[in-house]
């Protein structure tokens, strides 16, 4: 939610009315203006903040914000969720993202321990210490203090300090469809054209080891998913 010179988040919980009623509602928990301080940035005054991209950590205990006015004017917030006005620290570091139509590219990627997370080419520490990964388009932490970064046909991986740490082959015509960082499991597919028919091959691969767990083939149209709550499908 934004608007001239002021910018703020509104959290609410659902709350369910009886135990199999059909009935739902959102309560209001707290709502905080993120525009304080927001004078420090370089631009005009009467341009509107706005929030380009949002997440819980994995604990659910603090929210990872980028706020600012325009792709080169950002910075990122740190709020805690019991008291987010005063439990907060301002991390100065632009990761540039667009703010609409988010990718992969563009989102917040925690660690499974909750003290980094990944955001394009760069990886944050609570602690306030960032470091930026030598290339890539993006980045996503595939475990507590690992991070994978699609670079051509292979997959490089890196420490929370951006320190090289391996790398992955996985051919042409890859993309990421999902990570979970807790199970350090990635789920990517590959286009394949015969010059007939073309299909997706859609591989479930161990972070750590670099094997494919699980692996079949989709016509091309089949849209695909992330994975799923119940921690086991795919698509």
């Amino acid at each position: 939610m934004n608007g001239c010179g002021r910018v703020a988040i509104i959290v609410a919980m659902a709350t369910f009315i009886g135990r199999f009623a059909a009935a739902e509602r959102l309560d209001k928990v707290w709502e905080v203006d993120l525009g304080e301080g927001a004078a420090n940035l370089t631009g005009g005054s009467d341009v509107p903040l706005g929030v380009f991209a949002l997440s819980f950590s994995p604990d659910g205990q603090r929210i990872a914000v980028v706020v600012g006015r325009s792709v080169i004017e950002q910075y990122i917030l740190i709020l805690g969720v019991g008291a987010p006005q005063t439990d907060r620290k301002r991390i100065e570091v632009n990761p540039k993202i667009w703010g609409r139509d988010l990718g992969l590219n563009d989102r917040l990627w925690w660690s499974s321990s909750g003290q980094h997370f990944a955001l394009g080419r760069t990886v944050v520490g609570l602690n306030g210490n960032t470091c930026s990964l030598p290339e890539s388009a993006g980045s996503f932490f595939v475990g507590p203090a690992q991070v994978a970064a699609p670079v051509s046909t292979r997959l490089s991986f890196f420490d929370s300090d951006c320190h090289a740490t391996g790398t992955l082959e996985l051919g042409k015509n890859w993309r990421i469809l999902d990570v979970s960082a807790d199970r350090r499991l990635l789920c990517i597919w590959q286009y394949n054209y015969t010059g007939v028919h073309s299909s997706k091959t859609v591989s479930v691969i161990d972070a750590v080891t670099g094997k494919a767990l699980r692996q079949f083939t989709l016509p091309h149209i089949v849209d695909l998913g992330p994975f799923t709550i119940d921690r086991k499908s795919v698509v």
